[in-house]
């Protein structure tokens, strides 16, 4: 196999499919769908993740061209962007194609096809993507390069009356590797497939439509990356398959499609084998947590104030995602033995047993005590915003989802649902009666911090919104995008007020200034904007960052604003003339959130190297590491008295003392 190492840069990927097709009443379109491509986008495009250039990309996906049109723009966009990409000296290496939606059969051979938008029953065979077109598209045009198919099927219901022997999805399964086996001899480097396969047509859709099950795990996989070989850069495709079934099992209780890995041309070896996506969890040390390390001891206990069920609970392959993590916590010793609310974690016998306890209440946390765990959530929170009265606790996650929480107990007050896809960010209105959401379905929701009710959605963008803030007085809200613009628009009626289009990539970080008159835009262009609130004017471009930047915060005082970069530091400058303060060099790996104090004398900054560092926002000096968390850390936020800190990562928030 060829041995060059696969990134971004030298990537390309198609996506196809479609969420609903008008002319094939057979097909039952969904927002599952949509909702699996928007997750799958937002992962490949996210610097964070894994980086893919816009330009590299082709989306087909819900369009309502020909099966001939989409042929003919596949081709041309791989001879195009190819021919670009070598001219630059960076040639194309590997090209990933996802589909999502129905598949079928056609004709007296049962001919499998892919449906697009337009496909209909009347002409399958000509309305259709047939796999052995495709396979001769793929193979011709990107003959050279290492060649992944994703295909997330789903078949109508008649497909599995008329195949009940093996089910559609194997025959279709059967059908793609013919397709391509036929081009083996005349291409290099070689094809694999990750198919979803099952006989049974339940499950293949959430319940609540918000994904396909199958792609519900994919996605989750590569977001967490594989915790038990950390020192491992990159997991190949068919790593992700085995996660990926993993997840099935323990997390979606079987009730999802199984993955299958085929290669029907391995003339210059297994491509499955490649390592190609990023393992988000190499972002850890390198010491594995697997099911096989002793149970931890009552002494390595971890600190919680939440109130668990004490039952076991029985694990059906390995151990689940959530045991893994505190395991894992455990056998790394992260959390100290005196932290305020133990709980005891014995795994055994492929159980998980919690027992709460708690510690007199006149006793002063030290800083760095986790106080609270809280795991309302299994997937990867994104975003934790506090009560103005330090009370409560919203989290945004990955499932789509919205808690609101007690600070001190741990206990779910409500459970937002609105959002249809990956909840990328959560904020708390001054006066604490509203919070607003937004992530992958490319809405901002604000909603009653009390009912739960939906006020009104922003629909003002046309990809993942990644950040948001409340202006100072609450009249307003500033939100970034995937679409690489910052909208301001009214927080009552969701009217449009503005549009920020000074930056070239992803506007991934707003802060305002605390009277409400500027905005400071960070971008993965490197720059940080400082812009007019009302007007849109730019004031000035702050340029010292060499990576992409993802978080800025403004500081309470207004006088100095801080922001991360990919390049594992902290930025603080001047807010007035965007002069350099100090850099804080204190991470080993990415930083991902930023926040100051309330009396703006102390920086707090999360990071992938799994840890939270409190620092002096004058001289940059560390005051304090906190590492309770067993992954890397995307968010984090501090109480409106500065006593405790909130931070976010896989399955977890933990409130600790910040002293």
């Amino acid at each position: 196999m060829d041995a060059q190492t696969p990134s971004p840069q030298t990537t390309l990927v198609i996506l196809l499919g479609a969420s609903e097709w008008p002319d094939s009443p057979e097909f039952p379109g969904s927002r599952a769908f949509a909702n699996a491509v928007t997750g799958f986008k937002s992962y490949l495009f996210d610097q964070k993740r894994f980086g893919l250039p816009n330009e590299n990309a082709l989306d087909l996906f819900d369009v309502d061209d020909s099966p001939h049109v989409i042929d003919r723009r596949m081709r041309q966009f791989l001879e195009h962007r190819m021919g670009e990409m070598k001219q630059a000296g960076n040639p194309a290496n590997d090209l990933l194609v996802y589909f999502v939606g129905h598949g079928g059969f056609v004709g007296r051979n049962a001919d499998y096809y892919l449906a697009v938008r337009c496909t209909s029953t009347e002409n399958l065979r000509l309305s259709s993507i047939p796999m052995e077109s495709l396979a001769s598209t793929l193979t011709d045009k990107a003959r050279y390069l290492r060649r992944i198919i994703i295909l997330d099927c789903c078949y109508a219901a008649a497909a599995f009356t008329a195949f009940q022997a093996e089910g559609p999805a194997k025959l279709g399964i059967n059908q793609a590797v013919e397709a391509f086996e036929k081009q083996v001899k005349t291409v290099g480097k070689g094809t694999t497939l990750l198919c979803s396969s099952g006989k049974t047509v339940a499950s293949q859709i959430a319940p609540d439509e918000s994904c396909t099950m199958f792609s519900k795990a994919l996605i989750q996989v590569l977001l967490t990356g594989n915790g038990r070989r950390r020192a491992q850069q990159y997991l190949s495709l068919r790593e992700v398959a085995d996660l990926a079934e993993e997840v099935i099992d323990t997390v979606l209780e079987g009730k999802a499609p199984r993955p299958e890995i085929h290669s029907p041309d391995q003339r210059d070896g297994d491509v499955a084998d490649v390592p190609f996506f990023p393992n988000l969890a190499a972002l850890l040390p390198t010491e594995e947590v697997t099911s096989q390390r002793q149970p931890p001891s009552p002494t390595r206990a971890l600190a919680s104030d939440s109130i668990l069920p004490a039952e076991p609970q029985p694990v059906k392959r390995g151990i689940p995602r959530r045991a893994v993590i505190l395991l894992g916590m455990a056998a790394l010793g992260t959390v100290a033995a005196g932290a305020v609310g133990l709980e005891l974690v014995s795994i055994s016998h492929m159980h998980v047993t919690s027992m709460p306890t708690t510690l007199p209440a006149t006793r002063v946390p030290p800083p760095g005590t986790t106080l609270l765990i809280y795991r309302g959530q299994d997937y990867a929170v994104f975003g934790v915003a506090w009560s103005p009265d330090g009370k409560h606790i919203a989290s945004g996650s990955f499932d789509f989802t919205v808690h609101v929480w007690d600070a001190s107990t741990g206990s779910d007050v409500l459970v937002f649902r609105s959002h249809t896809n990956t909840v990328l960010m959560v904020a708390w209105s001054p006066d604490g009666k509203r919070i607003a959401s937004g992530g992958g379905d490319h809405t901002v929701r604000v909603w009653d911090a009390f009912t739960g009710g939906d006020l009104l959605t922003y629909r003002g963008h046309f990809d993942s919104v990644h950040t948001m803030a409340w202006s100072p007085d609450g009249k307003r809200i500033a939100s970034g995008s995937f679409d690489r613009t910052v909208q301001v628009w009214d927080a009552s009626t969701g009217g449009k007020l503005l549009t920020y289009k000074g930056h070239s990539g992803v506007a991934y970080g707003v802060a305002w200034s605390p009277d409400g008159r500027y905005i400071a835009s960070g971008s993965s262009d490197h720059a940080v904007q400082v812009w007019d609130a009302s007007t849109g004017t730019n004031a000035y471009t702050y340029k010292s960052h060499s990576g992409g930047v993802s978080t800025v915060a403004w500081s309470p005082k207004g006088g100095r604003i801080a922001s991360e970069s990919d390049n594992f530091t902290v930025q603080v400058w001047d807010a007035l003339t965007g002069s350099d303060v100090l850099t804080y060099k204190g991470h080993s790996n990415t930083v991902h959130a930023v926040a100051w104090s309330p009396d703006g004398r102390r920086i707090a900054s999360a990071s992938f190297d799994q840890t939270v560092q409190v620092w002096d926002a004058s001289t940059g000096n560390k005051l304090l590491t906190y590492k309770g968390h067993p992954t890397g850390v995307y968010t984090v936020a501090w109480s409106p008295d500065g006593r405790r800190i909130a931070s976010g990562s896989i399955g977890l928030v933990l409130v600790w003392s910040a002293g």
